[in-house]
């Protein structure tokens, strides 16, 4: 049951962000990616005010992301019941038929699937192995002590002097605490098999999202996944490469950051950019809106998965490269 909320809460949070929004052209795999950062956003919040506004201990905390995740349910289920009436009564919309696979198709499809089945195995394979982290040793800190961020989790003694406020509010470690607790999951099993495989899952969502409308073709989507899953699995043999940390850290914040954000972020500028040009749907004030929410949700929901100088700067860094290329393709084009 914790596995199946686990993997299911992203989506159903971003159905209800896109239900409010009503983007048309919003497809499932933004639907998780969104809902993916909102929980990120829900929960930090959540942690920024019980635990350090109020002050509140562990249970209290805990309760509180618990209440949170039944909330979102219970919205995502009226949400849901509200729009397949709506369907029913206004009638479905037509879809657009799609291409035949053909026979190179599925040759692509079937390596795609081993390179999948790959990562899932070299995943689980790695659960016996430590990392050079302190995440792992801080969940079991603040599960067998019961406090928050007041115990050395390398040395198990109280902090002389505490955490500074950036390190305080990241609550990351606290909510995989309660993960950890709530749903009686081995806190090793949590971090090193299924949120790794979860934020492997949203790379590869992630990055599908951006290539999607430069390929625009069935068969280079599908090399290019393949590329990616061999790029991921490349990590366990070069440490420095990116595929090393999503694949060994894929439930640190830094992982979600520079495999999931930034990409992600990326889609969200190049879109609002064929949005202005007039490619799909025509962009309009309430459009605008909705790409700056997103983008905010976005940032807002790094501070607490990485903190400031890490999450923030570096989504400012890319939305001020991406600016600039679409202002350079912009002038080329008028030209």
């Amino acid at each position: 049951m914790g596995l199946i909320v686990i993997l299911t809460l992203p989506y159903m949070a971003g159905y209800i962000f896109t239900s409010i929004a009503h983007n048309k052209e919003t497809t499932q795999i933004e639907t998780y990616l969104i809902g993916f950062f909102s929980v990120f956003l829900v929960n930090g919040a959540v942690f920024f005010v019980e635990y350090y506004k109020l002050g509140r201990g562990m249970q209290q905390v805990f309760s509180a992301f618990a209440v949170t995740e039944i909330v979102i349910a219970i919205l995502f289920f009226i949400t849901l019941i509200v729009r397949v009436i709506l369907r029913l009564t206004m009638g479905r919309s037509k879809k657009d038929e799609k291409p035949k696979m053909h026979a190179s198709d599925w040759g692509l499809v079937a390596v795609s699937v081993v390179i999948s089945l790959c990562i899932v195995y070299r995943v689980y394979s790695l659960q016996e192995y430590l990392r050079d982290d302190f995440m792992l040793a801080t969940v079991r800190t603040t599960l067998h002590t019961g406090r928050i961020y007041e115990y050395n989790p390398i040395t198990s003694q109280p902090y002389n002097v505490g955490l500074i406020n950036s390190k305080r509010i990241i609550m990351l470690p606290i909510y995989y605490s309660f993960l950890s607790s709530f749903y009686g999951i081995r806190d090793s099993m949590l971090l090193y098999l299924i949120l790794t495989l979860q934020t492997i899952l949203c790379v590869y969502f992630a990055c599908v999202t951006v290539t999607m409308p430069v390929l625009r073709s069935r068969k280079k989507n599908l090399i290019f996944s393949i590329f990616l899953g061999t790029l991921i699995l490349s990590g366990d043999y070069y440490s420095h490469a990116i595929g090393a940390k999503i694949l060994w850290n894929g439930y640190s914040g830094e992982a979600i950051v520079a495999g999931v954000m930034l990409p992600y972020v990326l889609y969200v500028i190049t879109c609002w950019y064929r949005q202005e040009r007039g490619d799909g749907e025509e962009a309009n004030a309430y459009l605008r809106a909705v790409n700056i929410v997103k983008l905010l949700i976005v940032a807002l929901s790094s501070v607490f998965i990485t903190g400031l100088t890490t999450g923030v700067v570096l989504i400012v860094i890319e939305i001020f490269i991406a600016g600039l290329c679409s202002y350079i393709r912009y002038r080329k084009e008028v030209v």
